[in-house]
C-alpha cells in the first residue's frame, strides 16, 4: 500500500542531493514550492538523523482557497475499501500477522470509574456527591490509568484522586481536560475581554501557569501535559500551540478550528474545522493536510498522537502523520467500535474521541456494523473479517485476546469459539449439536464465557481450553437473565425474583437480599449491572449496594 512514504534510503539520498544542488542555484523556496514532498523528506531526515530542524513559514493561504492541502477525496489502490464488506473477502490479507500486547502501563493501584453521575473506585468506595436525577452523565476527564480525575460541575473545577478524595481547584471555569499521563490538566476561565485564559495546572506543585488565551472552551493538551493547542481569533482565525514557559507557535490560519490532540513535541496537531469547510486536518512539521470531508463521528489516536483511525459519514479511514492521504478502510453507514484489553483516555469531556495505549490499532480494535465483524491486521491496518451474520452466525461476541481476535457465536445450534491462528480464524465447538444456545455473556479478555441452553435451567461456565461446567441452576427461560460484571468478574443472574452471582463453580455462588424483576440497560454502553425492581424503578449495583439509576 502506498502511504506517501519513500521506500528506501537511496531515494531519500537522491532527493536530498538533488535538493542541495538545485537549491544552490534556484533557491530553497523554489524547490519547496515545486516539490513539497522533497522538502518534507529533507526536513524530516535532517531532524531525525542530525537533530537539525528547518522551520518553514506557515503560510496563511497554503493553497488558493486558503484551506491547506485537501486530500480528503483521494482514493488509493486496490488493497483498500470497496463498496461494503464483500470487497474485503477478496482483498483481505491472508498474510500472517502477530498480534502484540499493547499494555505499556505500569500502574497497578486503585482506579476510578464512573456510571451516570456516580464515581466509584476499584476498592469498593462509591461517591454520590455529584448525583443529580436529571443528569445522565458526569462532565469528567481522567488520565489513561484512571488514577486521577477532574470534574467540572456548575463552573467549579474539582480534582479527585484514586481514593475519591476531592479538592476544589478553582471556580468560574469554562472548560477543562486531564492529560493522558496524568499529573497535569488544563482549564480555561472567562476574562473581562470575553477571551478565555488557558492555564496548565501542576497537581504535584498545586499551582497553575497561564500559557495562552483562546476564544473557545476546548483546548487540546499533550499526553505529557506540557503543551496545549488552542484557537485564537482577534484579527485572524488562527490555531496555535504553546509549551509551558514557551512562546506561542502558529500552526494554521484561515479557518475557525477546534484542536483534538497535540503531540508532546508539538510537531503534530489534529484539528477539526468548524467553519464553512468542515473536516479533519493534520498539521505535521510545518505542513497541514485535510484528511476528511466532514467532521468525525468517532476518532481514535495512538499513544503518541501521531496516528488516527476515524469515521466520517459513510467511511472509516486511517492516517499517520506525514502520509500524503488517509487510507479508506470501509464504506458503511453506521459502525461501532470496541477497544479491547487496552487502556484508553477520552480526549474531551464532550467529544467521542479517545487516545489508546497502543502504537498499532490492529492490536486493540474490533469494528462492526451489526452484521459484519472485523479485526485489523498490520501496522498499516487492513480489515480482517472475523464473523458475519450472513454466514449463519448469531449472538456474535468478538474481542481481541492475548494472541489476537477471539469470537463467540452460535451457528447451526452449536456455540463456537473462534481463535486467530496467525493467519485465519479457527472455530472450536463448545456445546454439542442440538443444544441450542439461549443466552451468553463473555468476559472482556475473551477467555471466559457463561451460557445457557434451551430447556435447561442451568448456567454453564467455560474457560479457554477447558470443558464447560455447570455452575448454577434453577433459572427460568427468560432472555437476558444474567449479566457479566467487570467490577468483580462474576456472572450475575436472577432466580425466583432474587439476585445471585457466580464465578467458575457452584461453590462461588452468592445471594443478595435484593428483589429484582429484570436487568435494565446501562447508558452509553457502560459495563455495570443495572436492575429493575418489582416496582419498575431502576438501580445500578455498585459494590453490592443499589443506587438510583435514571
Amino acid at each position: 500500500m502506498n502511504n506517501g512514504k519513500n521506500s528506501g534510503g537511496a531515494i531519500i539520498g537522491i532527493g536530498i542531493a538533488a535538493l542541495m544542488i538545485v537549491s544552490s542555484t534556484l533557491g530553497y523556496k523554489f524547490i519547496t514550492a515545486v516539490s513539497p514532498k522533497v522538502d518534507e523528506t529533507f526536513n524530516s531526515t535532517l531532524k531525525d538523523t542530525f537533530g537539525i530542524e528547518v522551520t518553514r513559514d506557515v503560510k496563511e493561504n497554503p493553497e488558493e482557497d486558503g484551506k491547506g492541502t485537501d486530500t480528503s477525496d483521494v482514493e488509493t489502490g486496490d488493497d483498500v475499501a470497496g463498496e461494503g464488506p464483500d470487497s474485503y473477502q477478496k482483498i483481505v490479507s491472508n498474510k500472517p500477522y502477530t498480534y502484540k500486547s499493547q499494555n505499556t502501563r505500569t500502574y497497578t493501584g486503585t482506579t476510578i470509574h464512573t456510571t451516570e453521575t456516580y464515581l466509584y473506585n476499584s476498592e469498593g468506595k462509591v461517591l454520590d456527591r455529584f448525583y443529580n436525577e436529571d443528569d445522565l452523565s458526569l462532565p469528567i476527564s481522567m488520565n489513561v490509568d484512571a488514577s486521577e480525575a477532574i470534574v467540572l460541575k456548575d463552573k467549579t473545577l474539582y480534582y479527585i484522586d484514586a481514593d475519591l478524595n476531592i479538592r476544589i481547584i478553582t471556580e468560574n471555569v469554562e472548560g477543562a481536560g486531564m492529560c493522558y499521563e496524568g499529573g497535569y490538566f488544563y482549564y480555561t476561565t472567562l476574562s473581562e475581554s470575553y477571551m478565555r485564559a488557558v492555564y496548565i495546572y501542576d497537581v504535584a506543585a498545586g499551582s497553575a501557569t497561564k500559557v495562552a488565551e483562546t476564544n473557545l472552551n476546548h483546548v487540546a493538551i499533550s499526553p505529557d501535559g506540557q503543551t496545549v493547542a488552542y484557537f485564537n481569533y482577534i484579527t485572524e482565525k488562527e490555531l496555535y500551540t504553546c509549551k509551558i514557559g514557551g512562546e506561542p507557535k502558529l500552526v494554521y490560519s484561515g479557518l475557525r478550528t477546534t484542536p483534538i490532540t497535540v503531540s508532546n513535541d508539538g510537531d503534530t496537531v489534529y484539528f477539526e474545522s468548524i467553519d464553512e469547510n468542515d473536516g479533519i486536518y493534520c498539521y505535521n512539521r510545518g505542513q497541514s493536510i485535510k484528511i476528511s470531508r466532514e467532521y468525525a463521528y468517532n476518532a481514535f489516536f495512538d499513544r503518541d498522537c501521531k496516528q488516527i483511525l476515524f469515521e466520517e459519514p459513510g467511511k472509516v479511514k486511517y492516517y499517520k502523520a506525514g502520509d500524503t492521504v488517509a487510507l479508506p478502510l470501509f464504506d458503511s453507514s453506521y459502525m461501532e467500535y470496541n477497544v479491547c484489553n487496552a487502556k484508553k483516555q477520552r480526549t474531551d469531556m464532550s467529544l467521542g474521541h479517545y487516545i489508546i495505549d497502543t502504537d498499532s490499532f490492529s492490536d486493540v480494535l474490533v469494528i462492526y456494523d451489526y452484521e459484519n465483524y472485523f479485526a485489523l491486521k498490520g501496522d498499516t491496518p487492513v480489515l480482517f473479517p472475523i464473523a458475519s451474520s450472513k454466514d449463519g452466525m448469531h449472538a456474535i461476541a468478538p474481542t481481541i485476546g492475548e494472541n489476537g481476535p477471539v469470537c463467540y457465536y452460535e451457528k447451526d445450534s452449536i456455540l463456537y469459539r473462534a481463535d486467530y491462528d496467525g493467519t485465519y480464524m479457527v472455530e472450536t465447538a463448545i456445546t454439542e449439536e442440538g443444544k441450542f444456545l439461549y443466552d451468553k455473556v463473555v468476559s472482556d479478555s475473551g477467555d471466559e464465557v457463561w451460557f445457557k441452553v434451551y430447556s435447561d435451567p442451568a448456567i454453564y461456565y467455560c474457560k479457554k481450553g477447558q470443558d464447560p461446567v455447570k455452575v448454577a441452576d434453577g433459572l427460568s427461560d427468560k432472555l437476558f437473565n444474567f449479566k457479566w460484571n467487570p467490577q468483580d468478574g462474576k456472572c450475575y443472574y436472577i432466580k425466583e425474583g432474587k439476585l445471585y452471582s457466580v464465578y467458575d463453580s457452584v461453590d462461588t455462588i452468592e445471594s443478595y437480599d435484593i428483589d429484582i424483576k429484570e436487568f435494565g440497560y446501562p447508558h452509553y454502553n457502560e459495563k455495570v449491572i443495572c436492575i429493575v425492581d418489582t416496582s419498575g424503578k431502576e438501580f445500578v449495583l455498585l459494590s453490592g449496594e443499589l443506587y438510583p439509576y435514571n
